[in-house]
């Protein structure tokens, strides 16, 4: 197993006789004993609990629990970092359900230091002290444990974060999966939880939806499989679910999720005896695809509330917290549906820079996409200018994702194609021209499945290496589809209550009196390929000159443990391709008598988008 090492100290803990002492022994590979701590067994539950010394990262010890004559001995461990993983069926999802899968469980025997532990399906009503039931202790990856079946055990998406976090680190990490499909949010709240989103806490028990397969009781998850796991020290979090709340109470996620993280976080921290740091890193995958004509916007919504309606994360309803982008990944001929995409390894690639940014401090990265700077209308022409704060790549102009509401009232709303007429070095231009009232919002690729030029898993091709003269080359042939960045970016978002002016005298008027602005909008996300090992790290880092700035390209490196025990270290280049449109929206608010529509500003770096259909770029 890996326990957490320092700064913090791991917490062990286990049962035994009412009032009795146990001896806590930590040795080393010599069986020089390390350290030593006595904890009693308290009741009702007749548990002990001690924290170990903070550790450095390494292995192996052996750990003893004794009480009188009798003892328990783990052997085998090593300090590292512990990521939680959970969520609905994307989580569940097996690496031998991934594209690629071959491939993948093949390189699991690289892996010895990364561990998998496995909670079993379980539901109750009262919060259990221990789980019910463990599909897969603590063990070293396999190809048959980490594709023991379909949604069941390994994780795809956790063991491929897992196993590219050791390759960026170097230290022993420990994935613990808790995972079960068709599951809304409310079965893994707390009650605490759904006091504060003041839902009912028969909610989703009494009528349950015909389109969930799992438990939908609220807060039977969390009671079964998360509350035995809360005297963990833990590094960090990683959750995919979602897809069951485009269901079921979607418009409450925006409370639902921040609040679980919220509480999640101050579960954790106290359990563990505080050795869970107060705002755990936590992060989590935005909604794929799943219906390609499907009218529904439920799936919009969703991802907009996965933001907590702001659009872009970490925010300051959810800090510490960041996103994977996965709308671009879209699979429609899916074995398992499509809304279950094969593509894990580019989820994994974009949660691995989330995490590096916002877990471990990594400045020398891109891991959010773009976010809107301010909007300029031009009234007489009829047009709105948005700008980002870094430059835009063209790439190809798609009629159909821009939209704005025109309409006399706030509600409805009649949404109308706004076509992009121009493309600045870091300006958008639409035509208005359809829009004969009020402008009251701007949205963009907001839909069930959105970009509909997205190729299917199997069209997906390799990037190879491609030389300056030829980015140079590409760029200037560029058309919209891409900004810079290396994870998802979120774009425009929708514009309340503005702009139906006669006159500037008017407008300037109508400009004065607006107070808020909110919207939904969709970003660009990152398509690396699906068939490559995305187990990148950016320690060494190469530029390419791509006209006027300069865009970083990461090369990994790649750890190999060899026979003798050595651990052997070499560059290689980068293997996935860069990023495509996103969904998350923006507010927008502050406009002027000038014509200014201004908004937050956000952190963001330059983003590079490479045409998949070139021959120069790319190869079979």
């Amino acid at each position: 197993m890996v326990l957490q090492k320092k700064p913090s100290g791991a917490v062990v803990w286990g049962h035994g006789k009412l009032g009795a002492v146990v001896t806590v022994t930590l040795s080393g590979a010599s069986g020089l004993v390390i350290m030593e701590k006595t904890a009693q067994v308290k009741g009702p539950s007749g548990t002990w609990t001690a924290v170990l010394d903070p550790m450095d990262q390494g292995g192996p010890y052996a750990l003893m629990a004794e009480q009188g004559l009798e003892n328990v001995t783990l052997r085998d461990i090593y300090f590292g970092d512990v990521w939680l993983c959970s969520g609905q069926s994307n989580m569940a999802m097996t690496v031998l359900q991934v594209a690629n899968a071959s491939q993948e469980l093949a390189a699991a025997a690289r892996y010895p230091y990364v561990r998998i532990f496995a909670a079993a399906p379980a539901r109750s009503d009262v919060e259990l002290e221990d789980l019910e039931q463990v599909d897969l202790p603590w063990s070293i990856p396999t190809a048959e444990n980490l594709g023991h079946g379909n949604f069941t055990y390994f994780s795809a998406v956790c063991w491929l974060l897992g196993r590219s976090l050791y390759e960026v680190l170097g230290s022993p990490i420990g994935l613990v999966e808790v995972a079960w499909g068709g599951t809304p949010i409310e079965a893994w709240s707390s009650r605490r939880v759904l006091q504060a989103c003041g839902l009912p806490e028969d909610t989703g028990s009494t009528s349950p939806h015909q389109h969930l397969s799992g438990p939908q009781k609220p807060s039977v998850l969390w009671n079964a499989m998360i509350h035995p796991l809360l005297n963990m020290t833990l590094r960090g979090v990683a959750w995919y679910q979602g897809e069951a709340n485009a269901f079921l109470n979607t418009d409450q996620y925006n409370c639902t999720f921040p609040a679980l993280i919220a509480d999640w976080r101050q579960a954790f921290h106290t359990g563990s005896a505080g050795q869970t740091e107060p705002l755990l890193p936590f992060g989590f995958v935005q909604l794929s695809t799943y219906r390609r004509q499907s009218a529904d916007d439920s799936f919009a919504r969703l991802r907009w509330h996965q933001t907590a309606d702001l659009g872009v994360v970490p925010n300051a309803r959810m800090p510490r917290t960041f996103m994977a982008v996965a709308m671009d990944l879209g699979d429609e001929h899916s074995p398992y549906g499509s809304i279950h995409p094969r593509d894990k390894q580019n989820v994994a690639h974009r949660l691995l820079l989330g995490a590096r940014a916002v877990a471990y401090g990594d400045k020398d990265l891109v891991f959010q996409g773009p976010y809107p700077t301010r909007a300029i209308l031009e009234v007489t022409r009829g047009l709105l200018n948005v700008t980002y704060s870094q430059e835009l790549i063209c790439r190809q102009r798609d009629a159909q994702a821009f939209e704005v509401c025109c309409s006399s009232q706030a509600s409805p709303c009649q949404w109308l194609l706004a076509p992009v007429v121009a493309v600045g070095s870091r300006t958008v231009t639409l035509a208005l021209s359809s829009c004969r009232t009020l402008l009251l919002a701007l949205r963009y690729a907001w839909a069930e499945w959105p970009l509909a030029s997205l190729r299917a898993l199997t069209a997906l091709r390799r990037l190879k290496e491609v030389s300056s003269e030829m980015l140079a080359r590409r760029k200037r042939r560029m058309m919209l589809r891409s900004l810079r960045g290396q994870n998802p970016p979120s774009l425009v978002g929708s514009m309340e209550k503005v702009l139906g002016a006669e006159s500037e005298e008017q407008l300037a008027a109508d400009w004065s009196q607006l107070s808020s602005w909110e919207g939904g909008s969709e970003g660009l996300s990152r398509s690396h390929d699906p068939y490559a090992n995305s187990s990148i790290a950016a320690d060494a880092q190469s530029t390419l000159p791509t006209g006027h700035r300069e865009t970083k390209v990461m090369k990994r490196k790649v750890l190999r443990h060899r026979p003798d025990g050595r651990v052997e270290v070499s560059d290689e280049s980068p293997n996935a391709k860069p990023p495509f449109l996103g969904h998350s929206r923006t507010n927008l608010d502050d406009i002027d008598s000038r014509e200014k529509l201004e908004t937050r500003r956000g952190t963001m770096e330059d983003y590079l988008h490479f045409d998949d259909n070139d021959d120069d770029w790319l190869n079979e």
